[in-house]
């Protein structure tokens, strides 16, 4: 099994050759894992030079979709052969698993959803670009607690300069935040 990865429009691809057995399941789950950086968010394996997928790829191909959920990123499968999607459907993952014929038409897909996200990532995810830092304000959710990921120039990051008079810290309250999201004023 060979893997090699390339990145198309901040979409990290995966293009596999070989069969997709135990072994090579963990291997491109070692690959895979080594090969994503801190901001990737999203994820393509393109299985055209793949026939062959067992349980293992299935078990990894589970993980890697979970681990993007957590990032709020995407995990999808391109140019998906004969029998890896008769695999699939057996299983059930052609209903859980984003699948495309071509690398194209995935990154083409993820590239869009991500640059009109959804009304609540509107409301709700705050970013804040600036000289090759970006901060990325994520909400907790029932027990799930607030993040805040900064990414970028790891220079840039760890020799940031703040005064305390910069920090403020802003209560929104939620009905505000409800009636700009149905256009409406209470």
């Amino acid at each position: 099994m060979e893997a090699r990865s390339e990145r198309w429009e901040g979409v990290l691809v995966f293009f596999v050759s070989g069969r997709l057995d135990a072994f090579g399941a963990q291997k491109l789950d070692e690959w895979a894992r080594e090969a994503l950086n801190d901001d990737d968010r999203d994820l393509v394996i393109d299985l055209a030079g793949s026939s062959y997928l067992s349980s293992g790829g299935l078990r990894i191909f589970n993980s890697l979709k979970r681990e993007t959920k957590r990032w709020n990123g995407r995990f999808a499968l391109a140019a998906v052969g004969d029998y890896p999607k008769k695999v699939l459907e057996m299983a059930g993952f052609t209903k859980v698993l984003d699948m495309y014929p071509t690398v194209e038409e995935a990154v083409s897909d993820i590239v869009r959803r991500s640059k009109n996200p959804t009304l609540f990532n509107e409301i709700f995810y705050k970013k804040i670009e600036e000289n090759g830092v970006k901060l990325t304000i994520e909400p907790g959710w029932m027990t799930t607690p607030p993040v805040l990921r900064v990414t970028g120039d790891l220079e840039k990051v760890l020799h940031a300069t703040i005064t305390e008079s910069e920090i403020r810290a802003k209560k929104i309250l939620r009905d505000h935040l409800l009636s700009r999201a149905w256009g409406t004023r209470r």
